[in-house]
């Protein structure tokens, strides 16, 4: 019995030793694993740039202090808002303390490493974006500044702005409203015994009306006009971005992009009276660049009418459509009665009672794009005054053989009209039964119409009373030539035009069988013979 307890307390020693060298063996390795951890933990973190490490910290509000400092700085020396292109990522690394960066080394770094963009504000029409600049205010001074030059003369133009949610981001679409103020007068001279046109009267913007002061003028009529409405007709919106500087323009620059054409190819479909010349002359351009458009064009005499071409056309970025409503008065050309007198040689004529034109006041919708005239709507009309008949004399008595035509020294030296294109198909005097008041001459359309004297322009436009599109020239002592029928007109009323410079193109307007020219000379209104002149 004491050998068995004796060798149980012996076992128990000896396990317990064993235990005890376990768990110092346990504690000799977690000791050793301590140290080991002790040495190796994240102490610390490396600030990283674009793969670079530009310093090391103890803590991470280190670096968002440091980063804060210099946004800020830069905030400060720019005067905007700027957006930091890099992403700073932080490494948890141990590092000995030692190697740990000083603050300043760490604001330094990162003012070295980083890149930004500014905030600015972008000016988009249509969608695409086509100038940027500093600050809101100065894109819509931009604008307005755009749209006042292609209106009328106002008082004051504000941009209305409508925020759009986009995203986080908010975008301005643009609006154009005028306020109240008083609207332009202008003085138009009447031009006597012509059938010329004058802006007029009294229009009013959306739910008001604009009355000008009454403007005290000794001769002609007071203009007054405004516009009734008017908006962008693109879509035009001011976007919040963030750029580098460099992209960003000045006013003047932004306005000059703004006012830049663009180009694009259209089809068009070609009409009665149309050729290269003046296709290109309209849509502001040149023969070759039409015919390069169009390589399957081998002989341009020979394009049919509904042939369709391609043309480049040039249009404004930024267009405004304006709807003015005008009144104004227009001559109404007395009517000539011819009679026969039996006492007058062929080719001569007398007035037999003076005529008088009438006077109308028309009230019409015209439409602008950009300051041009597009179209006009006729509203109303009232005669002011009847015209009168003018009866002149015609001679039918045949000439003696002695006789000779004397011509006119007040206004001759006259040139071919057509310089010479065409032939006569029509001469001055009896025709059908009435009387033929100039000389026709039939030309293919579109051959150009020259002025056979040097004047001024003094009707350009269609005329309701046969003419068609008419050009009136008019030349010293009392002289006036008249050129009819017009496929085109060249020039406008007021224009100064030297002999030979081309006016109009051949056409068949008005009161017209084929295309020609029904040209005219008339003296103190009263029609003459042209062939005296030629």
């Amino acid at each position: 019995m004491a050998s068995i307890m004796e060798h149980l307390k012996k076992q128990i020693e000896e396990n317990k030793k064993g235990v005890q060298l376990a768990i110092g063996g346990i504690v000799i390795t977690l000791g050793v694993g301590s140290v080991i951890w002790m040495g190796t933990r994240e102490n610390a973190y490396s600030v990283i740039v674009n793969g670079e490490v530009v310093a090391v910290v103890k803590t991470k509000e280190e670096v968002k202090k440091a980063y804060e400092q210099v946004v800020t700085s830069l905030k400060e020396e720019l005067g905007v808002d700027i957006a930091v292109n890099e992403k700073i990522e932080l490494e948890a690394i141990h590092s000995k303390q030692s190697e740990l960066s000083q603050y300043e080394a760490l604001v330094e770094g990162l003012d070295q490493a980083i890149s930004y963009q500014v905030e600015a504000y972008e000016i988009l029409v249509d969608g695409e974006s086509y100038a940027i600049v500093s600050t809101s205010d100065e894109a819509n001074h931009v604008l307005e500044d755009i749209a006042k030059s292609y209106l009328p003369t106002v008082d004051q133009l504000t941009l209305c702005q409508a925020e759009v949610k986009t995203g986080e981001s908010t975008d301005q679409e643009i609006k154009l409203l005028e306020e109240q103020g008083e609207g332009s007068v202008e003085v138009v001279q009447i031009e006597e015994a012509l059938p010329q046109e004058e802006v007029s009267n009294v229009v009013h913007v959306d739910s008001f009306e604009v009355q000008p002061e009454e403007a005290s003028v000794e001769a002609g009529q007071k203009i007054r006009r405004s516009v009734e409405s008017f908006d962008f007709n693109e879509e035009v919106i001011v976007r919040n971005v963030y750029v580098n500087q460099d992209t960003i323009l000045d006013e003047a620059q932004a306005e000059e992009e703004l006012l830049q054409a663009k180009h694009e190819i259209v089809d068009y479909a070609l009409v009665e009276g149309d050729n290269v010349w003046d296709l290109a002359m309209q849509y502001d351009t040149t023969p070759e660049r039409i015919m390069e458009l169009n390589p399957d064009i081998e002989d341009q005499t020979t394009m049919q009418i509904g042939q369709v071409i391609k043309l480049e056309k040039a249009s404004p970025i930024l267009s405004i459509t304006t709807v003015e409503e005008a009144t104004f008065k227009q001559l109404i050309p007395a009517e000539i009665q011819y009679v026969e007198f039996s006492h007058l040689y062929a080719g001569e004529t007398q007035v037999y009672q003076e005529g008088s034109d009438g006077l109308k006041e028309i009230t019409v919708a015209v439409t602008k794009v950009n300051g041009e005239e597009v179209s006009r709507e006729a509203i109303s009309e009232k005669v002011l005054s009847e015209p009168v008949i003018k009866v002149i004399g015609y001679g039918v008595k045949e000439k003696p053989a002695e006789d000779v035509v004397v011509k006119s020294n007040g206004s001759s030296n006259l040139i071919h009209p057509l310089k010479g294109a065409g032939y006569i198909s029509s001469t001055y005097g009896s025709r059908w039964g009435g009387f033929h008041k100039g000389i026709d001459f039939a030309a293919s359309s579109g051959t150009p119409i020259y002025a056979s004297a040097g004047g001024k322009v003094i009707y350009s436009g269609y005329n309701s009373g046969g003419y068609g599109n008419l050009v009136i020239i008019e030349h010293s002592d009392g002289y006036q030539t008249y050129y009819a029928h017009c496929s085109r007109l060249y020039v406008n009323v007021g224009d100064s035009v030297s002999q030979g410079e081309r006016i109009a193109g051949v056409g068949t307007t008005g009161d017209s069988t084929g295309n020609h020219l029904h040209f005219e000379v008339r003296r103190n209104g009263t029609p003459v013979n042209p062939s005296n002149y030629l």
